[in-house]
C-alpha cells in the first residue's frame, strides 16, 4: 500500500510522535512518504519511510500548502492518506478535493475541540466531511466532533501508539537527572502551556507540602508559560520543593525514579505522556473531565485515580492518598502498566489503516 502522510512538522510533542511511531510501524510492510509543512534539517524524532515536501514556501499560507499537496497528489498515486491535525487537515482536504482523491483521505483530530480558534471550527465543520474518515484519539473527542456537526457514520475513535521497545531500550540509558531517593517524588510531563494545567499541579501540590517535608514535585517539559510557574513557585515558597527540569531528550529513566505520575491537563486530547508513565509501572493521577481523554484510559481505584472536574483540593487529596499508601501505590501501577499494553504500537498501527 502507497501511503501518504501529511504532517505540520517533527517537533517536539505528543503529535509528532505518534507520526514518529506510525510512520515506522508502516513502512514495514507500506511505501509511506511523508509531506511536511516545516524545515525537516532537524527533526524531533525519527521518521519511516522518505520525506517528498518539506520547508514548503511563504510559511504559514495555506494556499502555498494547498497548491504544493495539490501538485503532489496530481503527481502520485497513494492508496491512504493521512493528515495529522488541524493544521495539517485544512489544506489536505482542500488539495485532495481539487485532485480529486479526498475519498482516500483520513484526519485525525489529537487536541479537545476546547483548544479551536473560531476559524478552525468553521473550516472543520465545512470541510472535514468531504473526508473518507475522520479520526479521533478518544471518545470525547469523538463526541464533540459529532456535537459539532461532524458526520457520525464518518468519526471514528483510533488510540494513539506506545512503542514498548523504545520505551524499554531508552529507559536503562543513564539519567540526565537524578531525583532525591529520599523524596516521595512526584513527576509530570508536557508542554508548559495553560492547558496542561501545571498551575493546577502546583497549587494542589503546595497543600501537600506543608504536610510532607520529603515530598517534591518535579516537571519534565518547556513552553511560554514557564516563567508564569516560576513566579508561582516562588509566590508560594516552594523553590526548594517544586523543579522545573526542562525539555529531556530521554524523559524514561527519570519518569522511572518518580513514585507517582499526575496529568492536571484541563484539555487533553488523549495523553501519551499519561500511558507512557503507566508502561513503567507508575501509578497516574489525572482530572475526571468530561471532555478529556485521560477518563477512558484511566478505571478510579483500578488502574490510577481520577480527581474531580479541576479541583484543586481534591487532586491534593488523590495525591496525599498515595503518600499514605504504598500498598495501594503498588497495586495501581501494576494495573497500570497492564492498561498501557493493550496500546502496543504494533495494533494501533494496524487500526490506523483499518
Amino acid at each position: 500500500m502507497k501511503i501518504l502522510v501529511v504532517a505540520g512538522g517533527i517537533v517536539v510533542g505528543g503529535v509528532s510522535r505518534v507520526v514518529s511511531l506510525l510512520s515506522q510501524e508502516w513502512q514495514k510492510q507500506h511505501d509511506v512518504s511523508i509531506s511536511l509543512f516545516r524545515d525537516d534539517s532537524n527533526l524531533a524524532y525519527p521518521v519511516g519511510g522518505k520525506i517528498v515536501h518539506k520547508n514548503i514556501p511563504l510559511k504559514g499560507c495555506q494556499l502555498s500548502r494547498i497548491y504544493y499537496l495539490y501538485r503532489l497528489l496530481k503527481k502520485q498515486p497513494f492508496d491512504k492518506i493521512i493528515s495529522f491535525s488541524e493544521d495539517a487537515n485544512f489544506p489536505l482536504i482542500i488539495a485532495a478535493k481539487l485532485a480529486n482523491v479526498h475519498d482516500k483521505v483520513t484526519l485525525s483530530v489529537h487536541n479537545s475541540v476546547g483548544t479551536f480558534s473560531a476559524k478552525s471550527m468553521r473550516r472543520m465543520t465545512r470541510f472535514y466531511p468531504w473526508a473518507n474518515t475522520i479520526f479521533a484519539v478518544s471518545n470525547a473527542v469523538r463526541e464533540a466532533l459529532i456535537h459539532y456537526g461532524l458526520p457520525a457514520d464518518k468519526v471514528k475513535t483510533v488510540l494513539n501508539p506506545l512503542d514498548i521497545k523504545v520505551i524499554d531500550r531508552q529507559a536503562l540509558e543513564p539519567s540526565a537527572v537524578t531525583l532525591a531517593p529520599a523524596c516521595f517524588n512526584i513527576i509530570s510531563l508536557g508542554r508548559l502551556h495553560p492547558h496542561k494545567g501545571f498551575d493546577l499541579l502546583i497549587s494542589a501540590f503546595s497543600f501537600l507540602a506543608k504536610k510532607y517535608p520529603d515530598a517534591h514535585l518535579s516537571i519534565i517539559g518547556e513552553g511560554g508559560q514557564k516563567q508564569d510557574l516560576r513566579h508561582q513557585i516562588e509566590q508560594l515558597a516552594l523553590q526548594e520543593k517544586v523543579s522545573l527540569l526542562g525539555q529531556l531528550e530521554n524523559p524514561f529513566p527519570v519518569l522511572q525514579q518518580a513514585d507517582v505520575f499526575v496529568l492536571a491537563s484541563r484539555l487533553e486530547g488523549w495523553g501519551l505522556a499519561l500511558t507512557e508513565a503507566m508502561y513503567l509501572g507508575l501509578p497516574v493521577i489525572a482530572f475526571d473531565a468530561p471532555q478529556n481523554g485521560p477518563k477512558e484510559i484511566i478505571t478510579h481505584n483500578k488502574n490510577g485515580l481520577l480527581a474531580k472536574h479541576f479541583e484543586v483540593m481534591d487532586l491534593a487529596g488523590q495525591m496525599e492518598s498515595l503518600i499514605k499508601n504504598p500498598t495501594l501505590r503498588t497495586s495501581l501501577g501494576q494495573s497500570a502498566r497492564e492498561r498501557a499494553l493493550t496500546f502496543n504500537v504494533e495494533t494501533v498501527a494496524a487500526e490506523w489503516l483499518r
